[in-house]
């Protein structure tokens, strides 16, 4: 989410290009010096040597570290930053230590310049080419300045020869050091500080320049979803709103954002026509983190069957196959849903197209790989998902689920579109979850009327199988399961265009 405190792909992607600027100079400061040194053949210091390898390390790391997220990343910055102080301090302390030992007055004094600039250049370097909340840059700032002063004070604890040392610590070095140490510290926070406020700024201000709110269409536990348009292309749009005052602060607030954030970024990298399309997210100047997507025009599988009742076979098959196309992309980039339920499956008009359905609300995603803290946007402890819909393995073992959750899932819609009731239903969402369970569900045939051809209660009997191993594998198999069930009155878009003409005219039209 972008703002500088978080842990976002915006900031991310703005430290991973200054981080490299400020390695590529510390590395060639340091290369200098070393160049230096064996010009004046005066010996290469060890440490010198590590600090150029470990920069360069650093450097090597940058450069493949293009999908790394911000914490990752502040890793190095903080070794690239460490590792250059700590060589300063203890460079500085030999160079000083070898002057006083030599009661060399004016070797000392150059030394100490030399590491009062070297200190200086270092917090300048990070104050500009890092960005940072300006408390979190302080406290950085803050140890780099007191690297001379830590040196100062420890080299007048040793025992040496003190005409140097006590040259140093004459009231008047003594202030301009600190005066151009704090002048330092100033410039560095103060430039973080304004640097932070623009690139906020630039994100805070985008859904404000390029979309009008005009209607709330919905909310939820996790925000509003508002009917907007894009004011240049004039194309409308659903925008999703989270609005951190109704998160309060600590654990779960932060969560929800980074998880609100992850559902737009990895709904984003999909590219199924299955699935719900993203245009943008950012922060609007209240704070409120936002997304926006493309506008459907259309009601949700849950809303369909509460407000015309159960489905014919030839359609649940027509629906759920669209559904699998979606699922099978995500299954093949290592998403899992884990929240399929009806009231996430959207049947709209597309087009010339009718009863096109795309797949909602990514924001329970789980990532199959164990990439950058993907997995960890649940609490620990708890199992994420629609008691209703969620397998047994949920519940069980959550940590163990996998995209034959999804295929679960979808058997418990496929249910309810066929039937008008759910798998299970019991007094508490605890209950029902527990009934996915133990319990063995009725066969759909048994709870309606309507006609189910026997290959198809079969597909959605093994869907609902407890064992994932016997159920479908994947969403491909399970959608080619359903393309084989014969049927006498197969769905197609002419008998769709029909049924939208009559019940939905507004939205058909």
């Amino acid at each position: 989410m972008p703002g500088l405190g978080d842990a976002s792909d915006a900031v991310a992607g703005l430290l991973r290009t200054l981080l490299g600027v400020a390695i590529g100079l510390m590395l060639c400061a340091a290369l200098l010096a070393l160049v230096r040194d064996l010009v004046a053949g005066t010996g290469t210091p060890l440490a010198l040597l590590v600090l150029v390898v470990v920069q360069a390390a650093i450097g090597v790391a940058l450069l493949r570290a293009e999908t790394w997220p911000l914490r990752r990343l502040r890793i190095l910055e903080a070794l690239a930053f460490g590792s250059t102080t700590a060589y300063l301090a203890g460079s500085g302390y030999r160079a000083l230590a070898l002057a006083a030992s030599q009661a060399d007055t004016t070797l000392a004094l150059a030394r100490w310049n030399t590491l009062l600039v070297s200190c200086v250049f270092l917090i300048l370097a990070y104050g500009t080419l890092v960005p940072n909340p300006w408390r979190r840059a302080a406290v950085s700032i803050g140890a780099m300045a007191a690297t001379p002063v830590g040196v100062a004070l420890a080299l007048r604890a040793r025992e040496v020869p003190t005409g140097p040392i006590r040259e140093l610590a004459t009231s008047q070095l003594a202030m301009e050091s600190l005066s151009v140490l704090v002048m330092a510290v100033i410039l560095a926070i103060l430039a973080t500080y304004i640097i932070g406020r623009y690139f906020d700024t630039a994100y805070k201000t985008r859904l404000e320049t390029m979309y009008s709110l005009e209607r709330r269409i919905g909310s939820g536990g996790m925000g509003e979803v508002w009917l907007a348009e894009h004011h240049t292309l004039a194309r409308p749009a659903a925008v999703k709103l989270i609005r951190a005052a109704t998160l309060g602060r600590g654990t779960v607030s932060d969560l929800m954002l980074r998880r609100f954030e992850r559902e737009a970024k990895l709904t984003a990298s999909l590219r199924s026509a299955h699935t719900i399309e993203v245009y943008d997210f950012g922060v609007t100047n209240d704070g409120t983190f936002y997304y926006a997507m493309e506008h459907l025009e259309g009601l949700d599988l849950a809303t369909l069957v509460e407000r015309f009742g159960p489905l014919p076979a030839g359609r649940v098959i027509y629906l759920l196959r669209q559904a699998c196309a979606s699922l099978g992309e995500a299954h093949h980039k290592g998403m899992i849903h884990r929240d399929i339920k009806p009231a996430n499956l959207f049947t709209c008009r597309m087009g010339l197209a009718h009863d096109f359905v795309k797949v909602l609300d990514f924001g329970l995603v789980k990532t199959e790989a164990h990439e950058d803290g993907a997995t960890d946007l649940t609490i620990e402890g708890t199992a994420s998902g629609t008691p209703g819909y969620m397998a047994p393995e949920m519940a069980l073992d959550p940590g163990a689920v996998d995209n034959r959750a999804d295929i679960y899932a979808l058997g418990c819609v496929a249910y309810l579109l066929l039937t008008g009731e759910p798998v299970f239903e019991a007094s508490t969402p605890l209950a029902t979850l527990l009934e996915h369970v133990k319990s063995t569900p009725v066969p759909p045939s048994e709870r309606t009327e309507l006609p189910i051809p026997e290959a198809l209660e079969a597909v959605i009997l093994r869907c609902l199988d407890k064992d994932p191993a016997r159920r479908y594998q994947s969403a491909t198999e399970l959608r080619a399961a359903l393309a084989a069930c014969p049927l006498e009155e197969p769905w197609d878009e002419a008998r769709a265009a029909q049924w939208w003409m009559l019940h939905l005219p507004e939205m058909a039209a």
